[in-house]
Formats: C-alpha cells, structure tokens, sequence
C-alpha cells in the first residue's frame, strides 16, 4: 500500500506544480495578450500556438463571465443567495470582458502571482459594478 501511495505521489506532484504554476496571471497575461492582437488583426495569418494561447484566455475568461451572470441570477428571487460580484452589460461581447481582464494584469502586475480567477474577478469588479437596486 505505501508502495501505491508513493508512486501515486511521484507521479501526481508534477502534475499539481505544473498546474498551480500556470494557473496565475503570469499564465493569464500572455494568453490575453495573445487573445487581444488577434482581435485587432483578424486577418493577419497568425502562428498557431498564438491561437491556442488566445484560447485558453477567452475560454476561461468567458467562464468567469458566465459564472458571474449565473450568480447575478440567482441574486434575485426566489434565491437570492447573495450581492452579485460584478453585473456584465447585457449585450457586451466577450471581446470586451477579455480587454477588460487584460487591462486590469497589465495595470496591477504585483498582483500577477495571484489566482487568474481571482484576478479576472477584480477587473471585472471594477470594470461593472453592480448598481444599487432600490
């Protein structure tokens, strides 16, 4: 059984080191700034590993967006499980939230050492804040 767990462990903590060390806004940065000059040149034959670094920065950035829309949801009745974090306009395309997340990392780089999800969150915070309801 010791045996299991060790070979479990070696083979395991690679993966989580890699995993932990790309999942900040060190990670984040290049992946939005690979997604924003794609944006602001769509026709320009691009590399490809500059696509897949654009990817993954729209891809988790547009789940984040979606996370935040859900919660303002249920924000309302008959849940309401809370103040949303931050209210997206309604037809903003993702193009924007990605600028949006890009602009906040390059503006508070003491903060790249943080989670890309916590990170994302703040520049959407202060981006689109949510108004008072009366």
């Amino acid at each position: 059984m010791k045996f299991i767990t060790c070979v479990l462990a070696i083979v395991c903590l690679p993966v989580a080191l890699v995993w932990a060390e790309v999942a900040d806004g060190n990670a984040l940065l290049p992946q939005c700034s690979a997604a924003v000059e794609i944006l602001d040149s769509p026709k320009k034959n691009h590399p490809s590993d500059l696509y897949e670094e654009a990817f993954h920065c729209t891809d988790y950035v547009n789940g984040v967006a979606d996370m935040g829309r859900i919660v303002e949801d249920m924000a309302e009745p008959p849940y309401s499980v809370g103040r949303p974090l931050f209210c997206l306009p309604a037809a903003g395309p993702i193009s924007q939230v990605v600028r949006v997340v890009l602009k906040y990392l390059q503006d508070n780089p003491k903060e790249l050492h943080k989670d890309k999800g916590v990170l994302a969150v703040f520049a959407l915070m202060k981006e689109f804040p949510c108004k008072e309801k009366k």
